[in-house]
């Protein structure tokens, strides 16, 4: 019997000990979250990014998502970001940013077409010419790129990348019989945050 009693005991003491290391265990938990604040990472544009938080991939954070990270107290952390293009994503120029982030508490980071490292501004296409359109942004400048795209009549808001933004930004599509039609000067019309600006080009519009 006095086995058994030993038993028991060591029993109720083991069970004990385990009730113990879990109140530490969630009061380490609970200290971590209470003494390590969080840093939100937004994507405003309308491509995925991919995140590099100090030095790491932290993920890829679609159009309109965020990505959530615990950081400690009054670090310093770098945070880079760039658009994610897969395969048979649209064209355009790169676009990405960055920032040094010294955290006394929560915090959030936002990728913008005005926070990029150049700010970039990203044309959505309608066509309702009755045929294809190829399309050049900025026509007649150093900056001028052409998409290397077609957006097929019928196309609705069709993207085809991010590009840098200037004052008299313009975007021009040209037939396959040469007419073209232009909007000039776009900068007053870009979404801020996105970055983005609707066209929509008709048939009376190429000449």
């Amino acid at each position: 019997e006095r086995i058994a009693a030993t038993t028991r005991g060591s029993k109720r003491w083991l069970v004990a000990a385990a009730l113990a290391l879990l109140v530490v265990v969630a009061g380490g938990a609970g200290g971590y979250f209470f003494f390590n604040p969080q840093v939100t990472f937004e994507n405003h544009l309308v491509l995925p990014v991919k995140v590099v938080w100090d030095g790491r991939e932290a993920g890829t954070v679609a159009p309109g998502g965020s990505l959530v990270q615990r950081v400690k107290r009054g670090s310093t952390v770098p945070v880079q970001w760039f658009a994610a293009l897969p395969g048979g994503a649209p064209p355009g120029e790169a676009i990405g940013g960055s920032v040094v982030l010294d955290v006394p508490g929560s915090a959030v980071v936002i990728a913008t077409a005005e926070g990029a490292n150049d700010r970039m501004f990203a044309p959505l296409i309608t066509n309702a010419t009755g045929v294809p359109l190829k399309v050049t942004v900025n026509p007649g400048s150093a900056a001028a790129t052409d998409c290397k795209c077609t957006i097929p009549d019928g196309g609705t808001r069709l993207g085809i990348g991010y590009y840098r933004l200037f004052q008299n930004s313009s975007v021009k599509v040209t037939a396959p019989d040469g007419r073209s039609a232009t909007f000039p000067n776009l900068a007053g019309a870009v979404a801020e945050g996105s970055g983005s600006v609707g066209l929509r080009f008709e048939a009376k519009d190429l000449h």
